[in-house]
């Protein structure tokens, strides 16, 4: 049996090395981090684009040293900025939003929430909505949808749902 020339603990070392520079390499992708624009947005079985070109809805998302945050604010307006999920839209004031999930996955490319929009007085409609979006194979926009699920003191009252297409913004 013949010994290899090179003994086994360089061969680890040399694997070990190309496996840390692989991994530490960057990408050059931003993925989810940058600043979206909603571009679409249709009703789930398609028809026209409800998605508002005169005010916008932006999306920004930090992934950084610390966890990652979204912000969410409406047309050019970043003094609105809130932290995603947020109610941006007036006659809101006085509504109640409980955050029930959020999950911001960089490695998946992946942002998700449910949350439960309660009325300022009692008798109204309570709302569960859920967004979920995920990072297009080019890396240029997010695409998902959101499903909102209508409820009236307690009782089931229908829900729709969006198909929703954010585009990266250029820098």
């Amino acid at each position: 049996m013949r010994r290899s020339p090179y003994p086994r603990i360089a061969v680890l070392a040399l694997l070990l090395a190309a496996t840390l520079v692989v991994e530490a390499a960057p990408t050059g992708d931003p993925g989810l981090s940058g600043r979206w624009v909603l571009a679409e947005q249709t009703y789930e079985k398609g028809g026209a684009n409800l998605a508002a070109r005169s005010k916008p809805l932006y999306l920004e998302v930090a992934v950084g040293a610390a966890r990652p945050e979204v912000r969410v604010w409406p047309g050019g307006e970043i003094s609105r900025a809130r932290s995603w999920p947020a109610l941006l839209e007036h006659g809101t004031q006085g509504a109640q939003i409980e955050l029930l999930e959020k999950s911001i996955d960089p490695t998946a490319g992946r942002l998700t929430t449910r949350y439960r929009i309660s009325p300022p007085d009692e008798g109204e409609w309570e709302l569960d909505v859920r967004e979920s979006y995920a990072l297009s194979a080019d890396g240029e926009a997010l695409v998902g949808s959101m499903t909102v699920e209508m409820s009236h003191e307690g009782s089931p009252r229908g829900g729709y749902v969006l198909q929703r297409r954010f585009e990266r913004e250029s820098p």
